[in-house]
């Protein structure tokens, strides 16, 4: 479970402590961050949204597996991360949950394990 989230699922976390269905695509993502306690500087969800986008498109890759799934390049990284920069430089984030801080240095971690060892996702 990520944040209150459950990723395979698409489910979250309410406030009672039962699942909400999400939606299966990213759409509608930001709202539920901002009730997680995200925020930008102009309270528009756009940045947020691809934020979402970026992490759980990797996800869906890894999970749908097959012969043409690949881990990213460290360049492709590099790119992505360039324009979620470029966005994030545009309309900052200005809010991030103490908890999501926490996730976030657990699955760089993991990320570069990832990068290193490249595992077969089954």
């Amino acid at each position: 479970m990520l944040a209150g989230w459950d990723i395979q699922a698409g489910n979250r976390l309410s406030e009672s402590g039962r699942y909400v269905k999400l939606p299966a695509h990213v759409a509608g993502v930001g709202q539920e961050l901002r009730a997680l306690g995200f925020a930008t500087r102009s309270g528009e969800d756009a940045t947020l949204q691809a934020f979402a986008s970026a992490l759980l498109e990797t996800f869906r890759r890894a999970a749908a597996g097959g012969p043409g799934f690949a881990w990213p390049t460290e360049e492709e990284i590099i790119e992505r991360a360039g324009a979620l920069l470029a966005l994030a430089q545009h309309d900052l984030v200005v809010r991030i949950p103490a908890e999501f801080v926490q996730l976030v240095r657990v699955f760089l971690r993991l990320g570069g394990l990832f990068q290193h060892y490249r595992p077969q996702v089954d």
